[in-house]
């Protein structure tokens, strides 16, 4: 009993110091000490720290590790569904979803990340796949008992609709997810995802050249949610681009007074001062917008997608003042 209990402490002992390397970043150092504890769930950690580092080869080995050790784990498979379809293994990724799915049929970031994989090789079917990731997603939030263990999975509601917006985009399915959209926005749904969906409609719309139709979207959004504050920003670039810049300042300062720190209203403005070729405003614009997003990032993870804040912000405020200079 002395040897038992003594062996159960050194395994609390050495699962505590492997979460206190993740937790502060030290992932190389916490997938080493998971993968020293041997068991399934050490394996799944090491194995998904693995592929957050980039390491996938390696991930892939831990992540065999995992199933064979928790045969019956929907996190297991996923996980290394996920690292195979990094490594392009599409046919044992497929493979792994689905054996994923039968462990876990509801899990909505298991389908949505099918829905991903779907898409890169028939876009329609990864647009019909996120189309169920949504609906199963909708149940869940209407259900209380169901609720608890949605809300438990982390995963961003706005996530598949976000896909939807960009997968039609990038493959000309505008039309197919304007309607689903516009059936999301329904008065018969959740308010969140009425507003959800009018809002992306229409970054939808914008993107596509439909400012006006655009511009009406997100005012619908706004008077089902006043608290939608990225929809000023949204307006303020639709009338940018119909160069009715008066109408775009006023929108940009709605959201500057609710965002007065942020590096968006800043970026918006320089946007503004670019296309209306107000070069030193521009420059002096820009320079604040790279200063202060280094000193405070823009916004919060989940309000990405809903700003439509692109990666290329940081990039192109430099080319600009490269070209300039």
């Amino acid at each position: 009993m002395g040897l038992y209990l003594f062996q159960s402490l050194a395994r609390r002992r050495a699962r505590n110091r492997a979460a206190a390397f993740e937790k502060a970043g030290r992932f190389r150092e916490a997938r080493d000490a998971y993968r020293a504890l041997g068991t399934g769930e050490a394996f799944l950690r090491a194995g998904a720290l693995s592929t957050r580092i980039g390491e996938l080869g390696l991930a892939r080995q831990l992540l065999d590790q995992a199933v064979k050790l928790m045969p019956e784990s929907a996190d297991a498979y996923f996980h290394l569904a996920s690292a195979c379809l990094e490594l392009r293994d599409t046919a044992r990724a497929d493979e792994l979803f689905h054996e994923a799915l039968k462990r876990a049929p509801d899990r909505v970031d298991i389908l949505h990340a099918q829905a991903v994989y779907y898409a890169q090789k028939m876009p329609k079917a990864g647009l019909e796949a996120a189309k169920r990731a949504i609906a199963r997603m909708l149940e869940q939030c209407a259900d209380p008992a169901r609720r608890v263990a949605f809300q438990g999975l982390g995963f961003p509601r706005e996530l598949p609709l976000i896909f939807i917006r960009n997968l039609a985009l990038e493959q000309q399915l505008v039309e197919e997810a304007a309607a689903t959209f516009r059936e999301l926005a329904g008065a018969d749904r959740e308010m969140w995802v009425r507003v959800a969906a009018l809002n992306h409609l229409g970054l939808l719309l914008a993107n596509a050249g439909q400012y006006q139709e655009a511009m009406l979207c997100y005012r619908e959004a706004l008077a089902l949610d006043p608290t939608l504050h990225e929809a000023h920003f949204n307006l303020a670039m639709a009338h940018m681009r119909l160069h009715d810049f008066d109408a775009a300042r006023a929108e940009l300062s709605i959201f500057s007074k609710i965002h007065p720190r942020s590096p968006v209203t800043t970026f918006g403005m320089a946007l503004i001062a670019e296309t209306r070729g107000e070069l030193p405003e521009t420059i002096r614009l820009y320079k604040f917008f790279l200063d202060r997003q280094t000193k405070e990032p823009p916004v919060p993870a989940p309000m990405l997608g809903r700003l439509d804040v692109a990666r290329t912000w940081v990039e192109h405020a430099r080319r600009f003042l490269q070209s300039a200079g």
